[in-house]
C-alpha cells in the first residue's frame, strides 16, 4: 500500500472517531463591573480592572422553535341574505328619472358661454359679448 493512501485512510479514521458535535452557538461571557463609587459598567469578554467588584454572567444560545406549518385559510362564510324591508328602491331599469319636486320651484340656471382670451385660454361666462380687454403690445427695437 502506498504511503499516500495510508495517510488518507488514517486521516479519515481519525475524523470519523471524533464525537459528533451539536451545532450550538458559542457561549458569551459578560462582566458586570462596579467601581468604588458604585458606577456600574458591563463588558463583553473582558474581565474587570483591578479594584472593581466583578460579577460574571454567561449567556448561552437560545433554542430556536421550528416555524409552524402554514394553515389553509378558513373559507369565508357566504354573506347573509338581507331581511325584507331593508331596501328602498331608488331607481330601477324601467323607471324614468324625474327631477325632485324641490328642483321645480328653483329658477333655471343662467346660460353659460365659453370665451377665448387673446392668449388662447378659455373661460366660461354669463355674457355672449364680454368686455374688451387690453393685450400687451409686441414692441421691437
Amino acid at each position: 500500500m502506498p504511503v499516500h493512501r495510508l495517510l488518507v485512510m488514517l486521516v479519515l479514521a481519525s475524523v470519523g472517531s471524533l464525537p459528533a458535535s451539536t451545532t450550538r452557538a458559542q457561549e458569551t461571557v459578560f462582566y458586570k463591573c462596579t467601581d468604588a463609587k458604585g458606577n456600574v459598567t458591563f463588558q463583553n469578554g473582558t474581565p474587570c480592572a483591578a479594584g472593581m467588584k466583578q460579577e460574571i454572567r454567561r449567556v448561552g444560545s437560545t433554542p430556536t422553535v421550528p416555524v409552524p406549518a402554514r394553515r389553509a385559510p378558513a373559507p369565508e362564510p357566504p354573506p347573509a341574505a338581507p331581511a325584507y324591508g331593508e331596501f328602498v328602491l331608488v331607481s330601477g331599469p324601467n323607471m324614468a328619472r324625474r327631477p325632485a319636486p324641490e328642483a321645480a320651484a328653483l329658477p333655471a340656471p343662467p346660460a353659460l358661454f365659453q370665451c377665448t382670451v387673446w392668449d388662447g385660454t378659455t373661460y366660461y361666462g354669463e355674457t355672449a359679448t364680454p368686455e374688451p380687454r387690453c393685450a400687451p403690445l409686441q414692441v421691437v427695437g
